[in-house]
């Protein structure tokens, strides 16, 4: 059995592509190398407003992972970006083994 730092892979992006968006599937959390996001949310009006921007060594898209609810943000790169990925299989393969 893997540990858990053994199922997290390194992506890039490069700077305004979309992580994921605001009533996406959560399949995966992230974790900050370098670069930085901005999460934005839909109003009443439909319209995204940016309510943070996250930089290195800040996590995102957690709760979505733990819980199975839809993201409740987009998130955008503002710039050029390494991330941590932790899939949600992964993530529950090593939460059965560990509770096993």
């Amino acid at each position: 059995m893997k540990s858990l730092r053994e199922k997290i892979g390194e992506v890039s992006f490069s700077a305004g592509v979309i992580i994921f968006s605001q009533g996406d599937t959560s399949d995966a959390s992230y974790f900050i190398e370098s670069g930085s996001v901005q999460v934005a949310v839909k109003r009443a009006t439909g319209r995204p407003e940016a309510v943070s921007e996250l930089g290195p060594k800040a996590w995102f898209g957690q709760r979505g992972l733990l819980t199975g609810q839809l993201r409740s943000a987009t998130v955008t790169t503002v710039k050029e970006t390494v991330l941590w990925k932790l899939s949600r299989s992964a993530w529950d393969e090593v939460a059965k083994a560990r509770l096993s």
